[in-house]
């Protein structure tokens, strides 16, 4: 006898729905085949995933149901009911846009200021208003050092930096999607890296400029049928712009007028500029919401 398959038959057909979508059967009978036990299973797995027999063509891991493409064959449960048939049982399940899972908090980055808290020696405590960061040193009569001419008994006064940690929010989105590779890819390329354009649904308390997609990456535990995406956002106040100013070379850092946190710029125009160094992108089209 040739081989030969009935599929879509009746016995054992079902199908199921959940919030996760829904779980279709297809029922296959192979008939004609040769050899024993899981020899005889595997062969007739093969002769499906061929295609030769069907109508429809081979049908494989991966292959959409012909009659509801959001629903994509996972698995193949074959069972013996003869010496020469195997019936099979075709999963299809679907994969629609699964539960979100938002996470939200901040993490610190580092920035230069001139400005500080200045602490009080004799509590040990720090004001509460910041003031300009600032050093004072008189030098000793008998100075003996360079230039001691100018510096014996003088009093000078200098402005300082540091670095401080300041927070910035976070927003995490993880779901899972029936998508290729190569649309995570993709997706990366046009948002990875860029700066919100419009107000975003997801923080609608915002401006435009203030979040960064800092990454998207996806996960398939699946072999490629859908991914469990995570979509991760950083947020900053000043826009990411990047602030330039002018360097004295004679002393190796800003005038004093120009250094960061200090108002009344008397110094001539174009000396401090801000910059948006990161393109942009409309985060609402990602659809997270």
């Amino acid at each position: 006898m040739a081989v030969q398959i009935a599929i879509d038959i009746i016995d054992g057909d079902g199908a199921r729905k959940t919030r996760t979508g829904c779980q279709l059967d297809r029922i296959a009978t192979v008939y004609g085949l040769t050899g024993t036990g899981n020899q005889r299973t595997m062969a007739a797995i093969e002769w499906i995933e061929g295609g030769s027999l069907l109508a429809e063509g081979a049908i494989t891991i991966n292959t959409p149901h012909p009659y509801k493409a959001t629903a994509y064959l996972t698995d193949f449960e074959p069972m013996a009911i003869s010496a020469d048939a195997v019936k099979i049982r075709l999963v299809y399940k679907e994969y629609p846009f699964g539960d979100r899972v938002i996470r939200v908090g901040a993490t610190t980055s580092q920035v230069v200021t001139n400005r500080g808290f200045l602490v009080n020696e004799a509590d040990d405590k720090p004001a509460t208003t910041l003031t300009d960061m600032k050093v004072k040193y008189t030098f000793p009569a008998n100075y003996e050092g360079v230039n001691k001419e100018k510096y014996a008994g003088k009093t000078f006064e200098t402005g300082v930096e540091a670095s401080r940690f300041t927070p910035n929010r976070t927003i995490v989105v993880t779901r899972q999607e029936v998508v290729t590779a190569q649309y995570i890819n993709d997706m990366a390329d046009d948002f990875v890296g860029r700066i919100g354009s419009s107000g975003w649904l997801l923080a609608p308390g915002d401006p435009a400029g203030v979040w960064l997609c800092a990454g998207i990456e996806g996960i398939s535990n699946d072999n490629g049928l859908s991914y469990v995406i995570t979509y991760s956002f950083q947020h900053r106040s000043d826009f990411w712009e990047q602030t330039v100013i002018y360097i004295d070379p004679n002393i190796g850092r800003p005038p004093k007028d120009l250094a960061p946190g200090t108002p009344g710029t008397t110094t001539e125009i174009g000396s401090k500029n801000r910059y948006a160094v990161q393109n942009s992108a409309d985060f609402n089209d990602l659809g997270l919401e």
